[in-house]
């Protein structure tokens, strides 16, 4: 349906690399522009995987920042000056702080919305003091805070100290109309061509907080009672040390034949749509659309209950198991009778839906229109 009125739109996100936050930002900006929204993306650098996937009609900004978001603020400033915006939407918590402290003393800007998408209390925990103070400071000058699951909406009111009421949760753009086109492509890898072993797999940046040894380890309690192997999708260039100790780990654990690296795969959906499991790690998120994204492709899932965003998705284990964060012996035990059960792939697919872009979009439209009228 078109508007009656176009609203401009701004979306702003670091670049469009391999992450979950770049992907939902171009689902997001590709869903407003369908209804009919003038929608502009701006980027610190446009670089990254996903440039590809934005709708042409989309006007994608290039602020070419040497040294990072902190070297563009007066870029910044005369972006929200000039006029051209009636909201702009950010994401993660380096650039909400620097588009915070940015609209200081303007008398124009556009109206402010600081999406959230992990849980502050848990990320931020090991952060040094001038840290949390940049953070806690630049994300208290938005007009409106954006969380991206319940729980994450819980942790930004606590963390950041602020009013209940201005903070909405919508729950990501995961799912569009082009996931099951996707999923028919040919992955392209030796074990998803057969149908004798069950192939497990997880998807996500290769960093500690997705807690890759816990699944290495129950893995190999896997591999004692019976015949599996281990696909990891997910950039693997963001922290080597990391990378080389799961490595070391494999090793040590002896199931080097069994598991594989795959760096990070444009489409993970034809990967997705023929493995028997995938299973999600994680110390915490925010809402994982790696996990939404398994259910569209009709993978049954297992997932630790960290918070936050998994026990929702999976409506507290109706769509998948959960597990104890850190607990070796619950995650071998729920892949092992996931693997040996029978799944609705329908009612998997069903349940992904209601994280669809358009809905995400439909929300975002509401709250927009709101905040504009009052």
């Amino acid at each position: 349906m078109i508007p009656k009125r176009k609203i401009k739109i701004g979306l702003f996100a670091g670049t469009l690399n391999s992450g979950g936050a770049e992907r939902m930002m171009v689902n997001l900006a590709n869903s407003l522009h369908h209804a009919g929204h003038d929608v502009r993306l701006y980027l610190v650098n446009k670089t990254g995987p996903y440039v590809g996937e934005v709708n042409t009609s989309v006007s994608i900004v290039d602020l070419k920042a040497k040294s990072g978001v902190k070297s563009i603020v007066h870029k910044l400033r005369k972006l929200l000056s000039g006029n051209s915006l009636d909201v702009l939407i950010s994401t993660q918590p380096h650039i909400n702080s620097m588009v915070g402290f940015s609209s200081i003393g303007l008398k124009h800007k556009p109206l402010l919305i600081f999406r959230e998408a992990n849980t502050p209390n848990s990320r931020y925990s090991e952060s040094g003091y001038i840290s949390n103070l940049f953070y806690k400071t630049g994300f208290k000058f938005a007009d409106h805070y954006v969380a991206v699951s319940e729980g994450v909406k819980e942790s930004l009111i606590s963390y950041y100290q602020i009013d209940r009421e201005n903070v909405t949760t919508i729950y990501n753009p995961v799912v569009d109309d082009t996931i099951e086109e996707k999923s028919k492509e040919n992955p392209e890898h030796p074990w998803l061509d057969q149908n004798e072993i069950p192939v497990i797999m997880t998807m996500s940046r290769l960093v500690p907080q997705k807690d890759h040894p816990l699944l290495l380890r129950a893995f190999a309690n896997v591999l004692k009672k019976r015949e599996a192997r281990l696909l990891l999708l997910g950039d693997s260039s963001l922290d080597v040390q990391y990378v080389s100790e799961l490595k070391s780990l494999i090793k040590t654990l002896g199931i080097s034949e069994s598991v594989d690296f795959l760096g990070f795969k444009p489409n993970p959906f034809s990967h997705l749509s023929r493995a028997s499991l995938f299973v999600l790690s994680s110390q915490y998120e925010g809402l994982p659309g790696s996990l939404v994204q398994a259910l569209a492709c009709g993978c049954p899932v297992v997932s630790t209950d960290c918070p936050s965003g998994p026990a929702e998705i999976l409506k507290d284990g109706k769509y998948g198991k959960l597990v104890p964060v850190g607990d070796t012996d619950a995650l071998t035990d729920a892949m092992l009778h996931s693997l040996n059960e029978k799944h609705n792939s329908e009612e998997l697919k069903q349940r992904a839906s209601d994280f669809s872009a358009e809905k995400a979009g439909e929300k975002y439209l509401s709250l927009i229109n709101k905040l504009l009228g009052e």
